[in-house]
């Protein structure tokens, strides 16, 4: 706080503070750190500024407190069945590897005790999932050539960097982000490339719908919603109209490291599935401060060829893995946070032996007290 500005009584801040939240997040702004050093360079000239001036006043009171927050570390992704198994389908359509009927079969092999129906009719794609005992989704894509456009991982970073949004706004029916924020976040280098980006996945997300039908109450509880109206994109702020019913989609918040969505797409893909898989096995992480996960599973999580479907083994399913793992270790902001070991026999001969081995995840205790702090959005929601 500048020398000479008092703070003002608690009474006195909240009114403010909901107004300044709800027009102007702090996470319009990328980078905390040069816009904290900028706001030190002008506080003098603002004292003069604002002090005949008690709205003004308040305003840089406020904005001060939003600066000494600290830089994330994570982020919260808003997650649950229907956001997985949107997920699943991105990676599985834009994969190239499967027609219509062999993408149903490989559904089939994720979710083996859920009844599937999937079916392709006149430019729409439908996917239908039973679970045993719980709801039933379904998913409806609107216009199936669009999505032969996309990058399938870059379209889930969007989807988790929107619902990211939507949750630190309090699932606001308009979130708003800079083009700036999303372009850091990605990694990107310009914003020509990250305007481009955003406004084709935008448009590819904006054609996905959603029903859930509750097998306990016999009736649908969210239907035919888009996950993401319509989005406004600018070289500037960025604003996207999502469903009110959204949230209901999201009944959990997994802890994401801040710097995965920088990272390329296998590794994105397996830190986003060992966050999930994480905040599933928090009682074994507060024991162990770890946990396993089978090769075969990660081999599919990332989005690799099976053994069956290619004689290259190593260059297709071996090495992948091996890369996005130790891009993860290796990641400068990482700093011990999450740490992978592949562990198999050293002796394989084939991939199908490499796959009989699994990944061992050590987490740090900071990142497991988040996910123990962090795991249901809405108790209300939950089933």
């Amino acid at each position: 706080m500048a020398e000479g500005i008092e703070k003002t009584p608690a009474c006195q801040q909240e009114p403010y503070k909901k107004e300044l939240t709800a027009n102007s997040d702090i996470s319009l702004y990328n980078n905390e750190e040069e816009l904290k050093r900028i706001v030190d360079a002008i506080i003098p000239t603002w004292q003069a500024l604002v002090e005949d001036n008690p709205s003004l006043k308040e305003a840089l009171y406020e904005l001060l407190r939003l600066l000494e927050k600290p830089v994330k570390k994570y982020y919260l992704l808003p997650e649950d069945k229907p956001t997985e198994l949107t997920a699943t389908l991105i990676v599985l359509l834009l994969s190239g590897r499967y027609d219509y009927e062999e993408l149903k079969d490989e559904i089939k092999m994720r979710y083996p005790k859920a009844k599937v129906e999937y079916y392709y009719e006149e430019g729409k794609i439908y996917l239908e999932i039973n679970f045993k005992n719980s709801d039933k989704y379904k998913l409806i894509i609107n216009d199936a050539k669009l999505f032969k456009k996309a990058t399938a991982t870059k379209l889930i970073k969007t989807l988790d960097f929107i619902l990211i949004k939507a949750n630190e706004q309090n699932f606001n029916p308009i979130i708003r982000f800079s083009l700036t924020n999303y372009m850091k976040a990605f990694g990107l280098e310009s914003k020509e490339s990250a305007y481009r980006l955003l406004k084709r996945d935008m448009k590819i997300l904006s054609q996905i719908r959603f029903t859930q039908f509750s097998e306990q109450r016999r009736k649908a509880m969210i239907e035919n919603i888009d996950i993401i109206h319509k989005g406004k994109i600018t070289f500037n702020i960025c604003e996207v109209e999502i469903s009110n019913d959204l949230k209901l989609l999201c009944r959990f918040l997994t802890p994401l490291p801040a710097w995965s969505l920088k990272l390329s797409p296998k590794a994105y893909l397996l830190i986003r599935e060992i966050s999930i898989s994480a905040r599933l096995n928090t009682d074994k992480l507060l024991k162990e401060e770890m946990f396993n996960m089978s090769l075969w599973k990660v081999n599919s999580y990332i989005a690799n060829h099976t053994p069956e479907e290619t004689e290259h083994h190593k260059q297709l399913i071996i090495e992948p893995i091996l890369k996005a793992v130790k891009e993860i270790n290796d990641y400068p902001e990482n700093n011990g946070m999450v740490n992978l070991a592949i562990k198999c026999n050293e002796d394989y001969r084939n991939a199908e032996e490499f796959l009989n081995g699994y990944l061992e995840v050590k987490l740090s205790p900071e990142l497991i007290e988040e996910l123990t702090n962090k795991r249901m959005l809405s108790k209300e929601n939950a089933r």
